[in-house]
């Protein structure tokens, strides 16, 4: 709707203030794209910030990538506790939290967020090349709620915030992540 981006390790981080559906089209966009065996994508509806190619998910903080599905409502306060300078123009939630990452080195800050997430994290660094994080923030409220589904095609695993698409693509399998829990995919399993 607001923007969107793509991440993968042959591709790096490609990022459009277009809309998902024009970027889907878009005969440039699919030319420039490798194949690759971890591939994260992402169709920002703003929240905060500004409609830019900047504030388009994925985010990359030093060697963490995060695409988030949700709103964080204290997104000011870790911004604040982890020292995020004010220098680095941080306009979005998810951003946020991607720069804590970064910064403590580790998924501790995941424990400390308030609001709705689901959320994927892959770090540059080569020994996790082939990991991705998968984690859901539980809310009471049903609206605050945020899905993430995956399923299988053969090996591979495909995640999406919608369990539908996973069915037009034919997986099979398909399950919700459940909240809380903080899952690894790597080389195609999940732990």
């Amino acid at each position: 709707t607001d923007s969107t981006g793509f991440y993968s390790k042959k591709n790096g981080l490609l990022k459009s203030a277009d809309a998902g559906y024009d970027v889907a089209v878009s005969d440039e966009t699919w030319d420039k794209i490798k194949p690759d065996n971890l591939f994260i994508g992402h169709v920002r509806a703003k929240t905060q910030g500004a409609v830019t190619k900047e504030n388009a998910h994925p985010f990359q903080r030093g060697s963490v990538i995060l695409a988030h599905n949700g709103t964080l409502t204290n997104f000011t306060d870790l911004k604040s506790k982890y020292d995020l300078k004010s220098t680095v123009p941080y306009e979005v939630d998810s951003d946020v939290l991607c720069g804590c990452i970064a910064k403590t080195g580790n998924l501790k800050p995941l424990g400390e967020i308030n609001g709705a997430a689901a959320l994927l994290i892959h770090s540059t660094l080569e020994k996790f090349s082939d990991t991705m994080y998968i984690f859901r923030k539980s809310s009471n409220i049903e609206s605050q709620r945020r899905p993430l589904f995956r399923g299988n095609i053969g090996p591979n695993v495909y995640i999406c915030s919608i369990s539908e698409a996973l069915k037009l693509i034919k997986c099979v399998n398909i399950k919700e992540f459940d909240e809380d829990h903080l899952y690894t995919l790597k080389n195609g399993l999940i732990i």
